[in-house]
Parts: C-alpha cells; structure tokens; sequence
C-alpha cells in the first residue's frame, strides 16, 4: 500500500544534548534563495519534506527528484551567506587536522589513481582539500604534481603549512581533479563542475565521492545544514554526463558512492524513468522512528549517528529525572542491545552514537503539505559540526 499521501509529522520542540553537533536557527537576518529543479538532471522537484516555524512563519522544504532520487534543499541560505559561513569561525577555526579520516579519504582516492592508471607525474587537484591529509598522502606515494582549493581560509592555511599550493577562490587546471565529500556542500554543483570542464581536455579526470542517499542517516539528511543536497548513482552520472563525462569506474556502498569520470566532450544523456516515491518515504519514516503513533505529549526522537535507525522515548520535565533516563536508555540501547546494533552499524560505542531532539506530535489542526512535516516553536534549528 502506498504511503504517499500519509503525513509524518512531529512538532520539533527544542534541540537536546545532541553529541557531535552545533546548531544555528534560521532567523529572519539569514537571506534565502529556491532551487525548484533538479541539478542533476533539470527535473521540477517534488515537495518531500519541510521545515516550518510557528513563530516566524518562515518555511524550508526539501525537494526530491522523481527521475534520478535526488533530494535537496529547495529552500537553502544564499550561496554568499554559505560562503561566509564556510569561512567564518562558526565553522571550524579552532578545529585540528583530520587525521585518520583524511588518510581514509587517501586510500580511497589511490585506488582509484591506481585503477585509472593514472602517472604520478599529473597533475591533481583537490577540491576541498581541507587540511591536507589526503594530499599529503599522495605526496607521501610518489604523485609530484599536487595542489588544492578550498574555502575555509582555516583550513587553508593548514593545508599550506604542509607545503601545497592552495587556492580559496580560484580552480586551476588539472588532470585530474578530487571531489571528495564535497559535492554536496556546494550551493551551486553545475557552476564547479563547468569550471573544471573547462580547465580539462578530453580524456582527463574527475573522481568524486559523496554520501548515499540510501544510506546517509535520515536526520543529517533533513537538518544537517551543511549538505544540501543528497545524491544517488542515477542523479551523479545525470549530473556529470551533463558536462560531458562518462563513469568509468563506479564504487557503491551503503554509506558512501565513489565514481571516476572521464571527459568525452560530448554531452551524455542517459535514459531514465521515473520512480515511486514510496521506497524513500519508507526510509525516512524507519529511521526517523515515525512508524508508532506520535502522541501529543513531549518525547524523545532519538536516532543513531551512523545508522539509519531511530524511535522514540519518554521525555520528562524534570531535568535531572530525565538526564538520569537518558543515561539509563542510553546504557540499555548500547551494551544490553549491543548484538542488535553491531548488526546495523558494524561497531558502536554507546551513547556517543545517539542523538536525540525534544518532540511531540503534529496537532490536526496544522495544514501540512509535504509528507513529513517538521514544527518548530521558535525558530527552525539546523545543526553543524
């Protein structure tokens, strides 16, 4: 049966203890900007999900793409307001280096070089390069020719303390360039991506990694302020024939897709029907928790920070009594329950992988038009790291 024209809705009362996590209200001093139509392949967008404040009245809806599962902000900061958020001190001037994550996002990035069969003599650019570490890697693996871009002038810095040429604005020529995790950040995908067609000839490379859409956590795709958009293969390989690449080497995983494309020079197009709403509906609704009946009294919406799976809880009032609750759930879901969630998530280590939101349900009298529906008493809240 089909749950298209259910309603999930729930009122988002106020942001918790949420582990991992920043957050910022979207006031009336924050310019917006629509984006009613696919990137990927031109589509119109089909209202999915939305934020609404019951103070301000201000709205913020996610679009989802029939032809090729794209999902996105249709409603999204001015690409000016996310620059200077990127290079603000909200984002992350007193972060340190990524370490091991940057080295993880290296090993990745090599087999594919590796696969390509690309020379260690090319010339390869990252695209938000951030501190460095996957350039560094490389550096340590033979590759000469090695520079990067990136928008954080903290992380810049850093990334040129280590000896690499960085730019924050411009994009260089290269033959190669890395888009590691960074498509989804960019307000404006088809602007960069024609900036470095054009700086390519044909037969050069682009490889690009970036969460699933199937298996980003549903919460982060919602509310995490920093992604606006969530890709799937179809809508990637939509998106870059556009500019004349073709895949060449595709690598999917519950968690993350990774494509090496090559330029053609010709336009690619390719053939795609339209799909049914229901399978991305029925994800959000699993991991948000939304499949028992919201009752009007306050809860708990608590999810997994690495896996698509999430409920519900008491709240209560008090404070203490519910900071002693939490704990307590906390603890039962983790070690009690931890075959189960080893299962979902390969690995956990108890309450550091919980987030949780102050709820209750969405009152009948509340017109929703998109299918899962998030109130807020005040201002709407997103979150960031």
């Amino acid at each position: 049966m089909s749950i298209a024209n259910a309603n999930f809705g729930f009122v988002f009362e106020r942001p918790l203890a949420l582990k991992h996590w920043r957050t910022i209200e979207m006031g009336a001093d924050i310019p917006f900007e629509e984006q009613n139509v696919c990137p990927c392949d031109g589509s119109p967008l089909r209202l999915f999900a939305e934020h609404k404040s019951m103070q301000s009245e201000k709205t913020i809806r996610i679009g989802w793409c029939s032809v090729c599962n794209y999902l996105g902000y249709v409603d999204r900061p001015t690409s000016e307001w996310m620059a200077r958020f990127y290079a603000s001190g909200m984002w992350d001037s007193g972060k340190v280096r990524e370490g091991a994550h940057g080295v993880f996002r290296g090993n990745g990035v090599l087999a594919l070089l590796s696969e390509l069969s690309v020379g260690k003599e090319k010339t390869i650019c990252d695209i938000g390069c951030g501190y460095g570490e996957a350039l560094s890697f490389l550096k340590e693996r033979g590759f000469q020719n090695l520079s990067g871009v990136e928008y954080s002038p903290h992380r810049a810095r850093s990334a040129r303390s280590l000896g690499f040429p960085v730019m924050e604005l411009d994009v260089p020529s290269a033959q190669v360039f890395l888009l590691n995790h960074v498509l989804e950040h960019l307000s404006n995908p088809q602007q960069e991506l024609e900036k470095m067609s054009r700086m390519q000839s044909t037969g050069e490379y682009i490889i690009v990694a970036v969460p699933n859409v199937w298996g980003e956590v549903c919460m982060e795709i919602l509310s995490f302020l920093p992604h606006l958009h969530a890709f799937s293969v179809d809508s990637l390989i939509a998106l870059f024939g556009g500019f004349g690449y073709e895949a060449m080497i595709r690598k999917e995983s519950g968690k993350e897709i990774a494509i090496a494309f090559q330029k053609t020079g010709k336009k690619i197009v390719k053939s795609l029907s339209a799909h049914s709403i229901d399978p991305m509906l029925q994800k959000f609704v699993s991991g948000l928790g939304l499949k028992k009946h919201l009752s009007a009294r306050p809860r708990r919406l608590w999810w997994f920070r690495k896996a698509d799976v999430g409920g519900q809880t008491v709240l209560f009032r008090n404070s203490r009594l519910d900071a002693l609750y939490w704990k307590t759930f906390s603890f039962f879901v983790g070690y009690v329950l931890r075959w189960k969630v080893a299962r979902l998530m390969g690995t956990y280590r108890g309450q550091k992988g919980l987030q949780s939101t102050a709820i209750s349900g969405v009152q009948q009298s509340v017109p929703t038009a998109a299918p899962i529906t998030i109130l807020y008493e005040g201002n709407i809240t997103l979150f960031y790291k």
